[in-house]
């Protein structure tokens, strides 16, 4: 006869009366495993017999998918990235709705976005459109803005 799964999975895919992916595991009569996928990574959560949750814990996308750091942007990257990304001064305030002037507007884009002075254009510090690497090579550009 065959022993039964200490691990029995419960339930899995989308939650659609809470919104959000999630995966429920009974742990043979000890407990419950919740986890649940967030936009920065995943939750973890252990209940005991009962139903009171005994511990928590976050993992983080970004150290699931690391980035080696030291993986700097070859030239053609940079170039493609510059292409896409770069805004001129009318363009990003008319799609902001900010003043056009640098005078009354460079305040209010420093916040979310870097200029670089030698194209005359802003790019966005950090954007959920941003694949990983894209984002890599905007905080590499941002960083060495002086040699564009």
């Amino acid at each position: 006869m065959a022993k039964k799964n200490y691990f029995e999975v419960k339930s899995s895919g989308f939650n659609k009366e809470l919104q959000r992916e999630e995966i429920q595991i009974n742990c043979g009569e000890n407990g419950m495993l919740m986890i649940v996928k967030t936009d920065e990574g995943f939750v973890v959560d252990a209940f005991d017999i009962d139903g009171e949750n005994i511990d928590s814990m976050a993992v983080w996308e970004d150290s699931i998918n690391a980035i080696d750091e030291d993986d700097e942007p070859t030239e053609a990257e940079v170039k493609a990235y510059l292409k896409e990304w770069g805004q001129k001064q009318g363009e990003i305030t008319s799609n902001l709705g900010y003043p056009r002037s640098h005078a009354k507007s460079d305040d209010l884009l420093m916040e979310d976005y870097f200029f670089l002075e030698g194209r005359k254009e802003w790019y966005p510090k950090i954007s959920r459109m941003y694949s990983e690497r894209e984002q890599q090579i905007a905080d590499y550009v941002d960083d060495n803005r002086d040699n564009y």
